[in-house]
């Protein structure tokens, strides 16, 4: 919970000075209650933020293929397991 300070004070619990204008916040009901009829902070503002649900993680696309290949990764963009040109280099045994 939250309020403004309307008289400047030092909050026994932490020992935090607060001026007029501040922003004072705590969760103590009690303690709000007794600063706000002391005059100390406007009447209390409850927050009611609540949080937006989140989405599900999105699923892999079944169609894509690179989830398709059976090749273990080893195909290149074409397609192929060689050079440039889908042909083995000679590094790896082929002529060119």
């Amino acid at each position: 919970m939250e309020a403004k300070v309307l008289k400047d004070f030092i909050d026994k619990n932490t020992r935090h000075p607060y001026h007029d204008g501040d922003t004072y916040e705590n969760e103590d009901k009690a303690r709000m209650a007794f600063l706000h009829e002391a005059g100390y902070i406007s009447k209390v503002e409850t927050e009611t933020t609540v949080e937006p649900e989140k989405e599900p993680p999105a699923e892999p696309d079944k169609g894509d293929a690179a989830a398709d290949t059976n090749d273990g990764g080893k195909a290149d963009a074409k397609g192929g397991k060689g050079g440039k040109d889908g042909k083995k280099d000679k590094a790896a045994g082929g002529e060119k």
